[in-house]
């Protein structure tokens, strides 16, 4: 079954993306996902995870699409979303093109950092060699022959310029030196950031030209420069001060990059630096992620009224139920300036339009 997708849509979709990065958007966003479409059997290797397929190499860049094609002819997409691909990789794409310790599991990339006796040693250095960055490059080439765009290629997730650190130095490590040694942490951060910075520009270089704008890996949100969810886990391993000394400055500088800049604020522990954030002129949006075993996203109401009252926008995460975003809605009495990624089954279409349609999203 082919993927079923006006692509007419695009124009709409990309100037929406841009009213919404520049928070003229006078709705919430909202991309909804109906699976179920397809109800023919899939191969037994589509059943695997994208991570495993992605890792084997037997499977070749164009069965990678192949793939991908049969997942996208499976959904039905209504509002904001749209048919796109991108080779997901773990929390971070780049600490394996740059050889990290890494192990490969069903569903993520764990990372085992060695210990390192003395940080002068380690060097960060752009690898357009390594295989798994070149298999990327190949899925991305393969797609864009394959649909000219009529599935749009999104960029990898790159992973954070310390979470990467993490994963090269244990974080423990990486604490203590930045009391004992600041200078070679300050000095592995920007060498991060520039490496980092080089594979994103290469990667747009591919996709730009077949996409309708950059998007994030998460929630594609096209916009006419660079974009990109900026994000440091380990910030929650860090006081205030330590996080404006030596984190801040780099996402700053990004944001100062990135024409649509967002940051994943993850869990409970990363709140004590939601202000800093905050205070960023060029950050445009915040996600937030609870995390497991927290409170569900519908009851954080201080957090999203704190976000707003600062001039951003935000960007819900949770099951992706209609019920969830309703209820912030109703919380913060109004729907503009939300970003949402909503999820169900074909079956509910109806429901869907009338859902979408009382935010006025488009159907």
């Amino acid at each position: 079954m082919a993927i079923e997708f006006d692509t007419n849509k695009f124009n709409r979709i990309k100037r929406d993306g841009c009213d919404f990065w520049e928070g003229n958007l006078k709705r919430p966003l909202i991309q909804a996902y109906l699976s179920g479409r397809n109800a023919q059997e899939s191969p037994a290797f589509e059943n695997q995870s994208e991570l495993l397929l992605f890792f084997d190499k037997n499977v070749s860049p164009e069965v990678f699409v192949d793939v991908w094609e049969r997942k996208l002819s499976n959904i039905t997409f209504m509002g904001d979303s749209f048919p796109y691909i991108r080779p997901l990789i773990g929390s971070s794409a780049m600490a394996v093109y740059v050889d990290a310790n890494y192990i490969i599991d069903k569903d993520t990339v764990w990372f085992e950092p060695p210990v390192i006796t003395d940080l002068r040693n380690i060097e960060i250095r752009y690898n357009p060699e390594n295989i798994w960055f070149k298999k990327t490059i190949d899925i991305y080439s393969a797609a864009i022959k394959r649909w000219q765009g009529a599935v749009q290629p999104i960029i990898t997730n790159l992973g954070g310029v310390f979470d990467i650190l993490a994963m090269i130095v244990p974080a423990n490590d990486i604490v203590l030196a930045m009391y004992d040694q600041p200078d070679q942490i300050k000095r592995l951060t920007w060498q991060i950031h520039k490496v980092w910075w080089q594979y994103y520009d290469v990667i747009s270089q591919i996709i730009r030209p077949s996409s309708i704008g950059f998007m994030d890996f998460w929630l594609p949100i096209p916009c006419q420069k660079p974009s990109f969810l900026l994000q440091c886990d380990f910030c929650c391993l860090l006081n205030e001060k330590l996080f404006d000394e030596f984190v801040k400055p780099e996402i700053e500088e990004s944001c100062n990059r990135l024409g649509g800049a967002m940051f994943h604020l993850d869990g409970p522990g990363a709140i004590r630096h939601l202000d800093s954030l905050l205070s960023i002129d060029n950050l445009k949006v915040i996600q937030w992620v609870p995390g497991d075993g927290e409170k569900d996203v519908t009851e954080w109401p201080e957090l999203y009224q704190k976000v707003r009252n600062a001039g951003k926008q935000l960007f819900i995460t949770g099951e992706g139920t209609r019920g969830n975003f309703d209820k912030i809605v109703n919380h913060l009495c109004s729907s503009e300036g939300l970003a949402y990624l909503a999820y169900g089954n074909v079956n509910e279409k109806t429901d869907f339009q009338k859902w979408l349609s009382m935010y006025d999203v488009p159907v």
